[in-house]
């Protein structure tokens, strides 16, 4: 059985990628968050070559040094369940999420509070921080 949310699209839609599409995401990304373990680098839509939809898109890159495909597995499936559970889907841009072998201590709360944070702290990114004395 799978598991959609009302209104959510297609998950075959949200996490694939051809070749060429992952290659400009990847290229045209700015960054947006890191911890140790993860990193994640957005690229809004109609960028240079980037590929228009009417839903956010994911991409979840993980090596083989993370650990066996059970491991990396388990980090893929909470990553893109805390996609949907967030709705993340509704922002329009091509999220990239790199996952390295720190990351495999991570609980799906941890998780979930760290992509929680990243994606509420963009608005403040690019702000400045005061200065005053």
């Amino acid at each position: 059985m799978d598991y959609k949310p009302a209104g959510c699209p297609p998950l075959k839609n949200l996490c694939s990628f051809s070749q060429k599409d992952a290659q400009n995401v990847l290229k045209n990304g700015s960054f947006l968050a890191r911890i140790p373990g993860l990193k994640i680098i957005e690229t809004p839509f109609g960028e240079k070559s980037v590929p228009t939809s009417p839903h956010g898109r994911m991409l979840i890159v993980i090596p083989r040094k993370v650990g066996p495909a059970c491991t990396r597995n388990l980090i893929r499936r909470r990553i893109r369940a805390l996609y949907f559970e967030e709705k993340l889907f509704s922002r329009t841009c091509a999220t990239s999420i790199f996952v390295y072998p720190e990351a495999r201590s991570y609980s799906y709360k941890q998780l979930k509070e760290f992509l929680k944070q990243a994606f509420t702290a963009k608005s403040k990114k690019h702000s400045k921080p005061s200065t005053a004395q």
